[in-house]
């Protein structure tokens, strides 16, 4: 005859059939959880840390455009060489702007290539280039 234990209903009860989970399972389920976990938070920093970058650069790219609107806007005609860098915030951030001006064929325009970059973090530097033109007066109008 076969021994059988007794459960806590005092009932007999057999141990075949019975098989629990052993410690070696469910250490390596803890590991199959734990790098799936590790994989998501690392996905989740690079993209906040990508979405960051993105607002700097955008940030960055209309710190440029402002400064090229404003050049038009009052009509300015800048001499070719490089200006002189000047600090503006915007986005809560303080970007270095840098203007490289050169002249093109027409004695009537002027490229302007601007580089804005990061007070902080110099390297990280977008360049907007754009055009300015010297409004010729006839010789009807008033002077400017």
């Amino acid at each position: 005859m076969r021994h059988q234990s007794l459960n806590r209903a005092g009932s007999r009860r057999g141990n075949q059939g019975v098989r629990g989970i052993s410690l070696l399972e469910v250490l390596v389920a803890l590991l199959v959880l734990s790098i799936g976990l590790i994989a998501a938070v690392r996905s989740t920093g690079l993209t906040a840390a990508n979405a960051l970058r993105l607002r700097t650069q955008m940030c960055a790219d209309w710190v440029g455009q402002n400064r090229l609107e404003m050049h038009h806007a009052r009509a300015d005609w800048l001499e070719a060489g490089m200006q002189p860098a000047q600090t503006e915030r915007q986005c809560g951030q303080d970007f270095v702007v840098s203007e490289e001006v050169s002249d093109t064929p027409s004695p009537l325009a002027r490229k302007v290539d601007v580089h804005v970059s990061l007070k902080d973090d110099p390297t990280a530097k977008v360049v907007v280039q754009g055009y300015l033109t010297r409004r010729v007066r006839q010789p009807w109008e008033a002077p400017l």
